[in-house]
């Protein structure tokens, strides 16, 4: 929820709710340092966080046009995706090589069977694995014989509907939004449900939310050695 509206709710300043937030957000940056590493199919993919360009004219008056994906001026944000399983998303400053290999090798289990666009940096890094496939989304080719990044895809969109409820996220603080959307994703669990497919009963795995006590124990269970102190001089937040 956007601090506004929790302000308008609890009669605290949003400036006060706002911080608040800010510590819950920092805390759950925990996945990117619990040292469990995803397994198995893992998804690879590069999400650009940011709103739609501004209208603008050159020198000459002509419209500018912006780039989009690879060279656009929006945040780049790594994520990898365990298939039926948990995500870590990291805010990087581009989206070279050498930038994201670290990361990969760090979250990653080295038998893990990499999926990604065509993307040619992930075919790079994707040699320290055990197996990897693509699907060159250029050519159209989306999904082909379980070959496709859908679940990093899936993730990307819930990135993106941050959005529709906060009006502003900088880059300065991206990374603690996403902490919060990836603890939203990682803490479900598997369940069963009977639904209808084209007139027939067909029972079916759904990601649901765990109960919210159980949720709240997880991140609070690291919660020591996390710090977020007040700046005097701005007013705003420091991390130690």
């Amino acid at each position: 929820m956007a601090s506004t509206r929790i302000a308008e709710w609890t009669g605290v300043s949003q400036k006060s709710v706002w911080k608040i937030l800010q510590a819950f957000r920092e805390l759950q940056g925990f996945w990117l340092d619990v040292g469990t590493k995803l397994q198995n199919v893992v998804e690879f993919d590069t999400k650009y966080f940011g709103g739609k360009p501004r209208k603008a004219k050159d020198a000459e008056g002509q419209k500018v046009k912006h780039k989009r994906g690879r060279g656009t001026k929006k945040q780049a944000v790594f994520v990898a995706a365990e298939r039926q399983g948990e995500v870590r998303t990291t805010v990087v400053p581009d989206e070279a090589e050498a930038t994201i290999r670290p990361l990969a090798e760090v979250q990653v289990d080295p038998q893990a069977h990499i999926m990604s666009d065509g993307d040619g940096a992930f075919a790079k890094i994707a040699r320290s694995f055990a197996l990897h496939s693509q699907c060159s989304h250029r050519d159209w080719d989306f999904a082909k014989d379980g070959v496709h990044n859908n679940t990093a895809e899936s993730f990307n969109s819930w990135v993106e509907h941050m959005r529709d409820v906060h009006f502003y996220v900088s880059k300065q603080h991206l990374q603690r939004y996403c902490n919060d959307v990836m603890s939203r994703w990682n803490l479900r669990v598997a369940v069963e449900k009977t639904v209808t497919r084209k007139g027939q009963r067909v029972v079916k795995v759904l990601m649901e939310k765990m109960p919210l006590l159980d949720r709240l124990r997880t991140i609070f269970g690291h919660a020591v050695g996390r710090q977020v102190r007040r700046d005097r001089n701005t007013g705003g937040i420091v991390v130690p």
